[in-house]
């Protein structure tokens, strides 16, 4: 049986803080130099109430409620698991802005 005790000391990771990594960023990952942005979509009634309690990200705003459509906004930097989370939601969501994010989800659909 081999001993699963390291000859190296531990060394702590200065350079990740758990309490502030997920501040600006749904899901895990962070890319490099991305700014965070402001985000917009809008949902029917039905998934605006779900939104409502599990929000994707702790800066969800519910912003506009026009015609049974909910407007929502987050701050987040633009990342996968973002527009995983706005794609599962179908044809009940649609993303306002900005554009580049636009680009994403439509990227992702069509695959």
């Amino acid at each position: 049986m081999h001993s699963l005790t390291s000859q190296v000391a531990y060394q702590p990771n200065d350079l990740f803080d758990p309490e502030t990594w997920f501040n600006d960023i749904v899901g895990v990952s962070k890319p490099e130099h991305a700014p965070v942005v402001d985000v917009q979509f809008e949902t029917s009634y039905l998934s605006s109430r779900y939104l409502e309690t599990r929000p994707i990200h702790p800066s969800q705003e519910l912003i506009l409620v026009n015609n049974q459509r909910y407007r929502f906004s987050l701050r987040v930097i633009l990342n996968h698991e973002l527009v995983n989370e706005l794609v599962r939601f179908g044809n009940d969501l649609r993303v306002i802005g900005p554009e580049v994010l636009v680009g994403m989800v439509e990227a992702r659909v069509q695959k």
